[in-house]
């Protein structure tokens, strides 16, 4: 009773988080431009492709031989780097010279394979595939946050009217509450290390 009790708490406290992060999503990008573009692109890069690999991570989905490419990749970090990136820039600009549904509609299939591609090294956990170091990951989150914001500041010489400015500022939002998740994922490993056991592999042990 007290392990179901603590279950639905905790998938209650879930769907609360979530629901308070589409608040913030939908409060940041209605200050700014083109709000109802830049909520759906910040919803999908930064809430549904997450949560679709959370998903996937608990139904054991990465069996399927049609989601082994994004678990392949997970593990090449400069490729899942670029393909974010590129794929991202490449589909807005796809965006601006196709007309807007067509555009719109070819935009957000980009960014969402894209989004699960660069999720993929921070959030896939698979049985059968070997874990991600964290310093891998660390290193891996702070190079694709830095060339995410340095993207966009760049992006606003070209376009004085900041079009992508929501979709920023939301990324930072989830990245920053990322990082933290990340440090207290780090830190609870490193806890769990049998130092006594290690500390023969680090250095020679005084024989008694």
């Amino acid at each position: 009773m007290q392990q179901t009790a603590i279950f639905r708490s905790g998938k209650t406290l879930a769907v609360l988080l979530a629901v308070l992060f589409v608040v913030g999503i939908l409060t940041i990008n209605s200050l700014f431009v083109y709000p109802v573009l830049n909520t759906s692109r910040s919803l999908l890069a930064f809430l549904f492709a997450p949560l679709g690999i959370l998903y996937a991570n608990k139904h054991n989905l990465w069996f399927r031989s049609s989601l082994r490419i994004f678990l392949k990749g997970s593990h090449r970090l400069l490729i899942s780097m670029a393909v974010f990136f590129l794929g991202v820039l490449l589909s807005y600009e796809v965006l601006l010279m196709l007309p807007n549904n067509l555009g719109v509609a070819l935009h957000i299939i980009i960014l969402g394979i894209c989004s699960i591609i660069y999720w993929g090294p921070l959030l896939i956990n698979c049985s059968f595939h070997k874990p991600i170091a964290y310093s891998s990951k660390f290193a891996y989150f702070t190079g694709t946050t830095l060339l995410f914001f340095t993207y966009h500041q760049l992006s606003f010489v070209y376009y004085p009217s900041a079009p992508t400015l929501g979709f920023m500022w939301s990324g930072l939002a989830t990245m920053l509450i990322t990082l933290m998740v990340l440090f207290h994922q780090w830190f609870r490993a490193d806890k769990k290390t049998d130092r006594r056991r290690v500390e023969g592999y680090v250095r020679r042990i005084k024989k008694v």
